[in-house]
């Protein structure tokens, strides 16, 4: 019995030494790919954040008039200043959203170009020929 366990691992050793595996991404390549992915999925919410910022905007200026309107006239409630107030609110954290998907593009393609940069310096260096001393 024993011996055939030996010979079935010699075998599998020179079949493995015969047939090597195809070398798969290096670790730069991956951490690029996953960068690549975080980007493109940063740049697909952007035009939801920058159409309803858009709508939130016109909401409040439409507001905003009809409140100073009314503020002139002192016919000025609660309820429109709370929901002018309410709506501000929404409006700037919004702004503060598209603002910082928008940073956060700026900032995953530098880092991506800080990755690839180190793959290429990688690749040459390993395929550049060691001068001996």
């Amino acid at each position: 019995m024993k011996p055939y366990i030996l010979l079935i691992a010699l075998c599998l050793c020179l079949l493995g030494a015969c047939n090597p595996k195809p070398k798969g991404l290096t670790y730069g390549e991956q951490k690029a790919q996953r960068i690549d992915s975080m980007i493109k999925a940063a740049e697909r919410e952007i035009p939801t954040l920058d159409a309803e910022l858009q709508q939130t905007c016109r909401r409040y200026d439409s507001l905003s008039a009809i409140v100073e309107t009314h503020r002139q006239a002192l016919k000025l409630t609660e309820k429109e200043l709370n929901e002018q107030a309410a709506l501000r609110l929404h409006r700037d954290s919004l702004q503060v959203k598209f603002d910082t998907q928008c940073a956060r593009i700026r900032f995953l393609h530098r880092k991506l170009d800080e990755v690839k940069a180190k793959t290429t310096e990688r690749k040459k260096a390993s395929e550049s020929p060691k001068t001996a001393k």
